[in-house]
């Protein structure tokens, strides 16, 4: 991660642990929301997983530092599962360092709101500046076919507002499409977690990788949907906008609190509706005929 993430990381961790300072972070800037999954294991195995806490927590921080209020929804609403090794309460957490996501865990807000997601059916893209959709291995499997998500995503596609994923939270866009029916990812540009960053990762978490590619690795799903993809070097912070800045995706959760700094920053800039490379040439071939 970049040094002054780092920086900011820190400052703000203490600052929630030791002072009830998260009110001075709202300037009433609008409304963001985060997506998060309902599954709590993976496919039909008996592997428990959920929430990956930090593509939540540290985006989370970003928005709210930036004067962002937040809310989090869900398919189910509710309480959501937490994938135990990313979270710093639990021994045998991973990220047991994470001093953001402690700060996140000890909020009274904060987690009254992790609690208590709203359902995405209840939710509508008028009433937020932009939404986030957060990873961990479980978002594969319920978020892609969610049809309450892929309405919210059209409602925010039509309205020009700002989409963005982190880590495999990407599956949530996969299958977008506008109201008309066209697929909206085609010659769109976006990161996610890399073919080598998945097969790492099954190694430390000590799982076959079919479990994290049930239907291939997510960077080359990502190509099949006609998209392209980017990233950066393994388990980095990365970001990359694509759509004229319509989309922003974020690699692994190593890139939470950037996500959450570019996204409020990109919320603050109204966005001309996108129009895809090829349809914009067959109106300029038009034009000279």
């Amino acid at each position: 991660m970049k040094p002054c993430l780092l920086v900011l990381g820190f400052f703000l961790s203490v600052s929630i642990a030791h002072a009830e300072v998260r009110n001075t972070f709202l300037t009433a800037k609008g409304k963001a929301l985060i997506i998060l999954s309902s599954q709590s294991q993976l496919g039909n195995s008996q592997v428990k997983t959920g929430v990956w806490l930090p593509d939540a927590t540290h985006t989370y921080f970003g928005l709210l530092n930036s004067g962002y209020d937040v809310d989090f929804a869900s398919p189910q609403g509710g309480a959501v599962p937490i994938e135990t090794k990313s979270d710093p309460r639990n021994l045998n957490a991973i990220n047991a360092d994470d001093a953001l996501t402690r700060g996140f865990l000890s909020d009274e807000t904060a987690l009254t709101k992790l609690s208590n997601t709203k359902k995405i059916s209840e939710v509508q893209a008028k009433d937020y500046s932009g939404v986030l959709i957060a990873g961990g291995m479980a978002a594969m499997y319920d978020l892609p076919n969610d049809e309450n998500l892929n309405r919210l995503l059209r409602d925010f596609w039509a309205q020009n507002k700002m989409i963005s994923a982190i880590h495999y939270g990407v599956y949530g866009i996969l299958k977008m499409k506008t109201a008309s029916g066209r697929e909206v990812l085609r010659g769109v540009e976006l990161t996610a977690v890399s073919r080598e960053e998945e097969t790492r990762w099954a190694q430390v978490m000590g799982w076959n990788v079919a479990l994290l590619t049930p239907k291939g690795f997510l960077q080359d799903l990502i190509k099949k949907s006609g998209a392209g993809y980017k990233s950066g070097p393994a388990f980095t912070s990365f970001t990359y906008f694509g759509a004229e800045k319509h989309f922003l995706t974020a690699q692994q959760s190593f890139s939470g609190m950037e996500l959450g700094l570019k996204l409020a920053k990109a919320m603050a800039t109204p966005l001309k509706p996108y129009e895809p490379k090829s349809e914009k040439l067959l109106r300029m071939k038009a034009v000279m005929r």
